[in-house]
């Protein structure tokens, strides 16, 4: 899929007036590239996943086309953690600064971790992504690179679309 048709994606558009669940690498993603664009390509977990700005420039764009953005309480933990990690301090504060002010935007969903533990999915997946999985199963529309969560959710029939196939052209 081209990058400027991601909005046409058709869970894209399906999905556009009830949101979508942005996971951890995703949104971090999103916050990284907000705190500075140039750390994109630099900082150790975007860097690790092969993000450029390309990526973030795309994720900006198909996540302003949502009426909201969803997220849970252990994804803006994991967040604040993974962002927070390898950054000098100036750079760690504006991240965290960065985050203090998106959060207010998102449409944060409180999955417990006790909640969490009871879904099927927790002994595969674990706490966050085990949230993830019971959102989506409540129709949420899941945006992750995460291929195992994906794979699940799949295999469930739910919506989740991998954003590595947003940032791959058409062959």
């Amino acid at each position: 899929m081209r990058r400027e048709l991601a909005t046409e994606h058709p869970l894209i558009r399906k999905h556009l007036a009830r949101g979508v669940l942005v996971d951890t690498n995703i949104l971090l993603l999103v916050l990284i590239g907000q705190t500075r664009r140039s750390l994109v390509s630099s900082f150790k977990r975007t860097r690790s996943h092969g993000f450029t700005t390309d990526d973030f420039d795309l994720l900006v764009g198909t996540l302003r086309s949502f009426r909201r953005v969803i997220t849970t309480t252990s994804i803006i933990t994991e967040i604040s953690n993974l962002g927070r990690t390898g950054l000098s301090r100036p750079l760690r504060d504006s991240f965290s600064r960065t985050l203090q002010a998106m959060v207010k935007e998102f449409d944060e969903r409180l999955i417990s971790a006790t909640q969490a533990a009871q879904s099927e999915a927790f002994m595969k997946l674990g706490v966050t992504d085990a949230g993830i999985f019971d959102l989506a199963r409540e129709g949420v529309l899941v945006l992750t690179d995460d291929a195992m969560l994906s794979g699940i959710l799949e295999k469930e029939r739910l919506d989740v679309l991998n954003f590595n196939h947003l940032r791959l052209p058409d062959l």
